[in-house]
């Protein structure tokens, strides 16, 4: 059994990015089955995925932040849209539901011996209300 935890369908004013991003975690489901296929109780959250490939995106360029934008299947937005859609996403999926609790929790850690940039740390917390810090590892 594989049980997909995924955001409700939401009508944000952004339905291309929504029906996009649906299209990555369907992608994400059949990945998970077909990586975790034997699994009896595999438990994933696109959502989750989504949230933390777009808060690294962040501090992509190039080809890199390509890359992510491809992988969440919404290489035609900008780093902006995407952000102010997962924003909106986060701030709306709470309150979709007065039987149903959600809570996101978002966070990045690196190691001590990186630095991580004010305005990276800055857009983290902006958009999708996390913490960005160094660790010592």
């Amino acid at each position: 059994m594989c049980t997909l935890l995924f955001g409700a369908v939401l009508t944000l004013g952004l339905n291309a990015q929504r029906t996009e991003l649906n299209d990555f975690g369907f992608r994400f489901y059949d990945q998970m089955q077909q990586t975790n296929g034997t699994v009896e109780n595999l438990v994933i959250s696109p959502l989750s995925a989504q949230m933390a490939l777009g808060m690294l995106m962040n501090g992509a360029k190039g080809d890199v932040l390509k890359d992510f934008l491809n992988t969440l299947g919404i290489s035609a937005y900008s780093t902006e849209e995407v952000n102010a859609y997962l924003k909106n996403l986060s701030e709306t999926l709470p309150t979709t539901s007065d039987s149903v609790r959600v809570e996101l929790a978002n966070a990045i850690w690196v190691d001590m011996d990186r630095t991580l940039q004010d305005q990276f740390k800055q857009v983290v917390t902006e958009y999708y209300n996390a913490e960005a810090s160094t660790l010592d590892g």
